[in-house]
C-alpha cells in the first residue's frame, strides 16, 4: 500500500524540528545540572531528540517535494536525494569532529558514522515513549541503543535547509502562533 503524503508549509516543519531539537538539549542539560534526574528524563530525552531529527528529515522531504508520512527515520532518511545525503554527511562528519563530545566515543564502543546513528534512532520516537512495555528502540549494528550523534545529524540537516532558505533563521525568530478564527496557518 502506498504512503499517505500531505502537503503543509516546510517552514512550519522547520519551527517543529527546532523546537523539539531544542527541547531535547534543554532535557539533556537540566539532567546533566540535576543527576538525581539523568535516568528518569533518559527515555524522553531520546524521544525527543529522535522526534527533532525525524521533523528535519521530513521538512527537508517536504521541501523537496518527496514528503510522505511515516516515524521510520531510517526510511525517512534513504528517501532523500543523492546529494542531500551526501551534504549532509559531510555536514556529519564536520559538526562529530569538532565536538568535543564525541573524541573518545569509538573507544568507549559508541559509533556516529551515518549508518549507527539511523539504526539507533530508526523507531526511536515511537519505541523510546513504551519502553516500561518492554518495547525497546532499534540497536546499531554493535548492539547499542542511544541517542550518540542524533543531535549532530539534526543540525547537519538544519544547515543544509538554511542553506537551501537563507530567510528561515530569521523568520524563526519572529515565529509567534497567532490563534485564528478563520482556520488561516501559524505565521
Amino acid at each position: 500500500m502506498p504512503r499517505k503524503s500531505i502537503e503543509f508549509d516546510p517552514f512550519l516543519a522547520f519551527v517543529n524540528a527546532r523546537g523539539f531539537h531544542i527541547a531535547s538539549s534543554a532535557i539533556d542539560n537540566d539532567a546533566i545540572a540535576r543527576p538525581i534526574l539523568k535516568y528518569i528524563l533518559f527515555w524522553p530525552n531520546l524521544a525527543t531528540e529522535a522526534l527533532g531529527l525525524e521533523l528535519h528529515l521530513k521538512c527537508l522531504r517536504a521541501v523537496r517535494g518527496n514528503f510522505e508520512v511515516g516515524h521510520d527515520i531510517e526510511e525517512q532518511y534513504g528517501a532523500l536525494l543523492p546529494e542531500d545525503k551526501a551534504e549532509i554527511e559531510e555536514r556529519l562528519a564536520h559538526l562529530i569532529s569538532i565536538n568535543p563530545h564525541y573524541r573518545d566515543y569509538k573507544e568507549r564502543g559508541a559509533y556516529v558514522d551515518i549508518q549507527s546513528i539511523l539504526q539507533r534512532a530508526k523507531n526511536m520516537y515511537t519505541d523510546a515513549r513504551y519502553w516500561h512495555e518492554g518495547k525497546w528502540p532499534s540497536m546499531d549494528s554493535h548492539g547499542r541503543i542511544g541517542n550518540a550523534g542524533i543531535g549532530p545529524l539534526s543540525d547537519a540537516i538544519y544547515e543544509l535547509l538554511i542553506r537551501l532558505h537563507p530567510d528561515w533563521p530569521e523568520r524563526l525568530r519572529h515565529f509567534k502562533i497567532n490563534h485564528y478564527d478563520d482556520g488561516q496557518q501559524p505565521t
